[in-house]
């Protein structure tokens, strides 16, 4: 027996080869006998609840004609539930498909849903559409700050212009790739991105995108894209579902009020909840995406009209993408109630007021620019001047200036457009001798200018808060006409009164990019 020696690397061999052995056949069962199983186990791990909305109940006059009651409507929803080779890969695939959403939604008539705190000016730039806190929470939420105190003084102040160059660069959407490999034109013709984006359409993608970086950690969830859209639309999307991966064409209510004008002021409206009405409510029928009523019988009748939402199982795998439904909770509806009112009767009054209100205006109205109202104590001698008429008649959207500039306009139309636009230049010339030291040469009315500049003061917030007593001296100044325009934004400056805040409320207009190119 001694002279039998066994190596010790023989021995180690066999080992490992009896250990490789057993590796083998429990990689054998687990992918070939038992894969299937196991696969369908480990995707179908994880369950996920989605709210299914109520309809909120109609509201009827005395004799059942419906006063508010709800529409069906389309909706386009978009979830991002696919897999990407790369990130790459998933930037241009998500540009470009929400891209052809956009454009299809919109080539019949319809509007995409923007969800972010910035319009586009009267110039085409960019603008906040929120201000005071709104805009501060809105700020930190773009940089993922959970306080707003968390936000650098750059965000805080950060503009609505770079805000969206923010958001198209590299670091969040990937607009534009402008590293050391841009995206080149056959991937801008497979994934079907345009060559440049003019501000609007930037500003929808981005929204939109926006939208579903909120549901990043839950990519079921669909984010909708427009709503109340057209048939046409439904058609077209939906003979590309198979195409543009995600988009979705689902069904919705919105509320429709047939009593007009007449009845808005008893029927009232609804509108998407607030932070501070969520929190009165002690109710768990309420989220942040209920919609309750603002005002009138829609708000005074909420406990009645407001349903209860339902809820929708459904199975996800790793991923985040949906594999099956599991059940579903109906949605309870609201109730529907009746009022008191008659809608014709409502109807009759109002059109009868209308009429007299009119008769009213032309027996008063003068031919003049304006009526001092200090030459008489009795008001029934108070005329209305001719002026004050017309700039109603624009304030309120009864005159269109964008009609008058298009190519059926009546010629007449077309002459009231380019007045306007004489007046507008002077009043820009006005305003810039203002701000040069030569202030009201461009006026034969100087109140006139005085009235563009205190808008002008008002509306910028040159002044700190906490400067604002300091400042009242130089305003006064201004005021009696000690100082030009110029002379009071040199105090400011000069004092330190200026509030950083009022730069960032500029109207940021790109240098004439109108078109963005990648």
């Amino acid at each position: 027996m001694k002279k039998m020696r066994i190596e010790r690397t023989t021995i180690l061999a066999v080992i490992f080869v009896l250990l490789g052995a057993v590796l083998l056949v429990r990689l054998y069962r687990l992918q070939i006998l038992q894969g299937s199983d196991y696969a369908e186990k480990f995707g179908l791990q994880i369950t996920r609840k989605i709210p299914v909305k109520n309809v909120r109940g109609t509201i009827y006059d005395r004799s059942g004609k419906v006063l508010a009651g709800n529409k069906l409507a389309y909706m386009v929803t978009f979830a991002d539930e696919q897999s990407y080779a790369s990130n790459r890969e998933r930037q241009l695939f998500l540009n470009g498909v929400l891209y052809k959403i956009m454009k299809t939604v919109e080539k019949y008539g319809d509007s995409v849903l923007n969800y972010l705190q910035i319009e586009l000016d009267e110039d085409g730039g960019f603008v906040y559409s929120a201000e005071g806190f709104w805009l501060d929470r809105f700020r930190a939420d773009v940089f993922g700050k959970a306080n707003i105190e968390d936000m650098t003084e750059e965000e805080k102040h950060i503009s609505a212009t770079a805000m969206i160059e923010y958001l198209a660069g590299e670091e969040r959407y990937c607009v534009f790739s402008e590293n050391e490999k841009p995206y080149t034109e056959a991937e801008k013709e497979e994934y079907g991105i345009p060559k440049e984006w003019t501000n609007e359409e930037l500003l929808k993608l981005l929204g939109i995108r926006y939208a579903l970086s909120l549901h990043s950690y839950q990519r079921y969830l669909p984010v909708t894209v427009a709503e109340n859209v057209s048939e046409e639309v439904v058609a077209v999307l939906s003979e590309h579902k198979g195409d543009w991966k995600g988009v979705e064409i689902g069904e919705g209510v919105i509320r429709v009020y047939d009593g007009g004008e007449a009845c808005a002021s008893v029927v009232g409206y609804t509108g998407k909840i607030s932070a501070e009405e969520l929190e009165e409510k002690e109710d768990d029928r309420y989220s942040l995406d209920s919609v309750v009523g603002k005002s009138g019988m829609e708000q005074y009748l909420e406990e009645y009209l407001q349903g209860r939402d339902g809820e929708k199982e459904i199975l996800v795998d790793n991923m985040g993408r949906t594999v099956s439904e599991v059940s579903v909770t109906d949605a309870v509806p609201g109730q529907d109630v009746y009022l008191s009112i008659d809608m014709d009767l409502q109807l009759a009054v109002y059109e009868a007021l209308e009429k007299e209100i009119s008769c009213v205006l032309l027996e008063n109205i003068i031919q003049a620019k304006s009526f001092d109202k200090t030459l008489t104590e009795d008001t029934t001698d108070i005329r209305i001047p001719i002026y004050d008429v017309y700039c109603a008649l624009f304030t309120n959207g009864v005159l269109d200036l964008e009609h008058m500039k298009e190519a059926e306009a009546s010629e007449v139309e077309k002459e009231i457009y380019l007045r306007f636009l004489r007046r507008e230049e002077e009043i820009r010339e006005g305003m810039k001798a203002a701000l040069t030291g030569a202030a009201g040469q461009n006026y034969a009315n100087p109140e006139e200018q005085k009235e563009y500049e205190k808008f002008f003061i008002q509306n910028t917030e040159l002044v700190a808060e906490e400067y604002a007593e300091e400042a009242v001296s130089a305003y006064e100044k201004w005021e009696n006409g000690q100082f030009t325009l110029k002379e009071y934004l040199r105090e400011i400056l000069v004092q330190e009164w200026l509030n950083p805040k009022c730069l960032g409320k500029r109207k940021h207009i790109l240098p004439k990019r109108r078109h963005w190119s990648m």
